[in-house]
């Protein structure tokens, strides 16, 4: 008997080191101190693009720039090439690591060099050196003038300030000062360089702006993205990966989309913003699956030549959404009224190997490693399935802070996780993924929204809607509420599923309620202010926290589904509608303690679902499926237009 639990356990247990696909990995791309940051659009355009590389994953945006990383921005900004390959400055060898951009800037006059024919490219630069290479980008004049503080009139860059601050690139201080001497901060240097883009790169018209657009969205379905540059040539690389996968797992696909339209949303200079709503067709080893989907694709115009440097797309569900999460492999239920989509809780990278699931090693480096323990099989999809259920499989971690940091600082990890879940998603034909990664670092949150986006490229790609979890903004909740960059989120996830619940958690010193009616409503106001309510989904609780108290103190709190409060209840204990929680509140007293706690059920649920309808939400979700009692479901039936 021991052996043959031993042979089960061996084969229950894999060590994942995928076999080499493209010679590529996994890496950062979102910068993880921009979030909330006054140039936080300027400095994640020039990443977009390519112009800001950034430090380790760092833009740092406060830190005082120096001549050569301006300059190098600037001749990446307005892709000037070197004539030459000889030497112009004493200082910059031809190994420098600027030695192309300060060739290139000084072969197309921008840049002057100092007196001993050196560049000083680690000096910081001053407002007034970026003032005169920008005067030169385009020709001078002679016709502007300017009224600063501390400029005199005979000042002898008089007329290349003027022209400057007329065209809008540079401007003063409130004190009416230009501080000609002062420093310049990344940030800074990142919005007069998008000024500067804006005011002299030439504009394209908005025909060939479209064409361009059109041209990228079939070819992208098709796997060709020759018109790719900056972070869209990046994504292309994580498509491509992810195709030849499943190529190599014996699957064939193939996406073609029709009844395209479009629309230009944004077109400032060379930046144009084109919105696309199409219809996919995407076919898996000749079974066909459509769904409506829509990209939000950004150009870039320089040189007589318009590329695609950024391009979101996201699928569209024709239905609001009714969905509910499962923690049981249980198959053994009945349909459940309104449902339309089921989220198992199945895949979950953890710290260590869980018990009866199937275990994936993955390698962080040559001694540690993560786990992903996975519970989903053919029976429980198969009973999905038969239920019309959409199955949107949960992607979670142990909800470690440390696990969460491993695997998403680990770019090697997470590619092999992005593998392992192309095998799940492709063996069981899976409808969607739900992202459920809770108590992080918040340094981890720019590693986080980039695991989200590269996950969201490749299910995309399969024809999977992706929704992601998060809680409302907390400004003092550093791990459970500040880990979530919530618009960046929002807008690579299809959908983004707002936890709202546990306003007092099992670690709350006070009793309270895990949701009362103003807090979910307050919740729901706030995140809209980040996530569209085109994609915000309420998540709702069918469960309370019976609270034990003695002498004003909480000693303790248990979970509580619906059908032991009702319980309680009906067993002659007060009750008293709460005003200020908007919840019926009900306590009762054994003589040593205290206890009470704040009804949900189906009345409550009910009135859950009208805020969402309020707010004119994408739907509903639940936590969870087994708390609830049988009427939940028709009264969210009743109340939640699904069509």
């Amino acid at each position: 008997m021991k052996k043959n639990v031993l042979i089960f356990l061996i084969l229950c247990i894999y060590i994942y080191i995928p076999k080499p696909v493209l010679a590529f990995e996994f890496s950062q791309s979102i910068f993880k101190d921009c979030d909330e940051h006054w140039s936080e659009n300027n400095l994640n355009t020039l990443s977009a693009i390519g112009i800001m590389n950034g430090y380790e994953g760092y833009s740092n945006p406060d830190s005082i720039i120096t001549r050569g990383e301006f300059t190098a921005l600037l001749v990446r900004a307005f892709d000037m090439k070197p004539v030459s390959k000889e030497k112009k400055f004493k200082d910059i060898e031809t190994n420098h690591i600027f030695f192309e951009p300060i060739t290139a800037a000084s072969d197309n006059g921008i840049i002057d060099g100092f007196s001993d024919n050196t560049f000083r490219p680690d000096n910081m630069i001053t407002r007034e050196e970026i003032m005169l290479i920008i005067s030169r980008l385009t020709p001078p004049s002679s016709d502007y003038m300017t009224n600063f503080s501390d400029i005199s009139v005979g000042y002898t860059y008089n007329a290349q300030l003027g022209k400057v601050c007329a065209d809008g690139i540079i401007n003063g201080y409130p004190d009416n000062s230009f501080r000609p001497y002062g420093k310049t901060t990344r940030a800074e240097a990142a919005t007069i360089i998008i000024k500067a883009m804006k005011k002299y790169l030439q504009s394209e018209k908005e025909t060939a702006i479209i064409s361009t657009a059109h041209d990228y969205i079939y070819n992208h379905f098709n796997l060709n993205f020759e018109n790719a540059s900056g972070s869209a040539k990046k994504d292309s690389q994580y498509i491509l990966n992810v195709a030849k996968t499943a190529e190599n797992m014996g699957y064939s696909i193939n996406n073609t989309i029709d009844n395209i339209s479009f629309s230009i949303t944004q077109h400032d200079g060379p930046f144009s913003t084109v919105s696309a709503s199409y219809n996919v067709t995407h076919t898996r080893n000749g079974v066909i699956k459509t769904y409506n989907g829509k990209s939000e694709i950004k150009l870039l115009s320089r040189v007589g030549k318009t590329t695609v440097y950024e391009n979101t797309t996201n699928i569209v569900e024709p239905n609001r959404i009714n969905l509910t999460w499962d923690v049981s492999s249980n198959t053994k239920t009945e349909k459940l009224p309104g449902v339309n989509v089921v989220s198992p809780t199945c895949f979950r990278v953890s710290d260590e190997k869980r018990a009866n699931e199937t275990v994936h090693e993955i390698k962080l480096d040559d001694k540690n490693s993560l786990y992903y323990n996975s519970w989903l099989n053919d029976e429980y999809v198969k009973h999905s399935k038969a239920n019309n259920y959409k199955i949107w499989a949960m992607y979670k971690t142990d909800f470690k802070t440390e696990t969460a940091s491993k695997l998403l600082q680990n770019n090697r990890a997470r590619k092999a996780v992005s593998d392992i879940m192309t095998d799940y998603i492709l063996k069981y034909d899976l409808d969607g993924l739900n992202i459920d990664f809770e108590n992080m670092y918040p340094k981890d949150k720019a590693a986080y929204t980039n695991h989200v986006k590269e996950i969201c490229v490749i299910a995309h790609y399969l024809g999977l809607t992706v929704s992601v979890d998060i809680s409302r903004y907390e400004k003092y909740s550093s791990n459970w509420s500040m880990c979530y960059d919530r618009d960046a989120i929002s807008k690579y996830a299809d959908y983004v599923m707002l936890m709202a619940y546990d306003q007092f958690s099992s670690g709350s010193k006070i009793a309270g309620p895990v949701a009362s009616m103003p807090w979910t409503k307050d919740s729901i106001i706030k995140t809209l202010g980040e996530v569209p309510n085109t994609k915000l989904v309420l998540s709702m609780p069918y469960y309370m926290r019976l609270w034990k108290i003695k002498n004003g103190k909480v000693i303790s709190s248990e979970t509580l589904p619906m059908e032991k409060a009702n319980k309680y209840a009906s067993s002659g204990i007060s009750m008293t509608f709460d005003e200020q929680y908007g919840l019926c509140k009900y306590f009762w007293n054994d003589g040593e303690y205290e206890y009470v706690f704040w009804m949900e059920n189906a009345d409550t649920i009910a009135q859950r679902v009208s805020m969402a309808n309020e707010y004119k939400l994408a739907g509903t979700a639940s936590w969870r499926k087994g708390f609830e009692t049988a009427d939940v479901w028709n009264r969210i039936n009743e109340t939640l237009n699904i069509s």
